[in-house]
């Protein structure tokens, strides 16, 4: 992940249970770090084209962000083609209906399968 040279967006679904919200770790600890919005990300690496960053989007879904949350994952798309997030600075906090104890513990149940 430290080899892709462009800042990571990456939309995490906070009720998936393919995909954990501990699984977006990686993304954030082999690279630059976190940033709170695609604004910062993106200006991090345009400022310093070595940079690294990742930005989390959280989604109140499952695992069919697509298809549960539509409206929500058409509006990121359009804002992202039309430049949107090139000019205005909105943050993505983390939500918090994610529970990263139950994350982990979760995640060391399903090894054991």
């Amino acid at each position: 992940m430290k080899d892709i040279p462009y800042p990571i967006i990456n939309v995490q679904s906070t009720q998936d249970a393919l995909v954990r919200p501990l699984h977006t770790d990686p993304y954030v600890q082999r690279r630059d770090g976190e940033v709170k919005s695609i604004h910062r990300c993106l200006q991090s690496h345009f400022e310093n084209p070595s940079a690294r960053k990742t930005c989390l989007v959280w989604v109140n879904s499952g695992h069919e962000v697509f298809q549960e949350k539509r409206n929500q994952a058409l509006q990121l798309i359009e804002q992202l083609v039309i430049g949107y997030h090139e000019n205005e600075d909105v943050a993505f906090m983390p939500a918090m209906s994610v529970d990263r104890e139950a994350a982990v513990e979760m995640s060391e149940t399903m090894k054991d399968r």
